[in-house]
């Protein structure tokens, strides 16, 4: 079994208030060989979402706070417009990285610990994939 990774929307309009050397941490891990493949998640907001509809929150949906930080090392770039990565099109890519088996984990890292690192989680274990989480990578804003 391969040792896949997953960046969660590290992109330019998470992580403003995240220290430096933070960040420097997560761009090593992606480019230091310990894992086999690296996806990133990159969140994108739609008008008519329910952060919009309901939180009345409109930001990332255009320009430069929908890019992933520089420096990241990845194989994939995986879209998502809720708080959880994990959709059926999600766990194919997984099996394609991990030579077109179901992985039994996956390791986690990325901004917001407290929603869409936890959303990714929870979706992973209701797939039967352990979440693996990095909690020295995992960022609150």
């Amino acid at each position: 079994m391969k040792n896949i990774l997953v960046v969660i929307d590290m992109q330019n309009g998470f992580v403003r208030d995240i220290d430096s050397a933070m960040l420097d941490r997560v761009r090593h891990l992606t480019t230091s060989n310990i894992f086999d493949a690296v996806i990133a998640t990159r969140f994108v907001n739609e008008p008519d979402s329910s952060f919009v509809n309901i939180l009345g929150w409109d930001k990332m949906m255009s320009g430069d706070e929908l890019k992933l930080i520089d420096g990241l090392v990845y194989n994939v770039i995986f879209e998502k417009c809720t708080y959880s990565c994990v959709t059926d099109n999600f766990v194919d890519v997984c099996c394609r990285l991990n030579d077109c088996e179901m992985p039994t984990r996956l390791f986690l890292c990325g901004v917001d610990t407290d929603s869409c690192v936890l959303a990714t989680a929870i979706d992973l274990f209701d797939h039967g994939i352990r979440p693996m989480l990095l909690p020295l990578l995992c960022f609150i804003r």
